[in-house]
């Protein structure tokens, strides 16, 4: 391998690099995105199921049903 090459080669190594950053760094950031996408849609959920059964028992509690009748629903929108 002749000096010349040698020198270009971690040239071409380095610009390979640089066109090839754009595209991973994009391709983190949809990852990222689809990652907190689904938290933020796994929390709705368990916020909603909260909210459904604090309804449920508050107005078992005002029939004066024990509060053993109100259970949680486990549901998956």
């Amino acid at each position: 391998m002749s000096l010349a090459r040698r020198a270009v080669l971690p040239v071409l190594g380095l610009a390979g690099a640089a066109r090839r950053w754009p595209v991973a760094a994009q391709q983190r950031a949809q990852h990222n995105a689809m990652v907190a996408s689904t938290e933020a849609a796994r929390r709705r959920v368990e916020r909603y199921e909260v909210e459904h059964y604090l309804e449920e028992l508050s107005a078992a509690r005002r029939h004066g049903q024990p509060h053993a009748t109100a259970q949680p629903r486990a549901q998956h929108l």
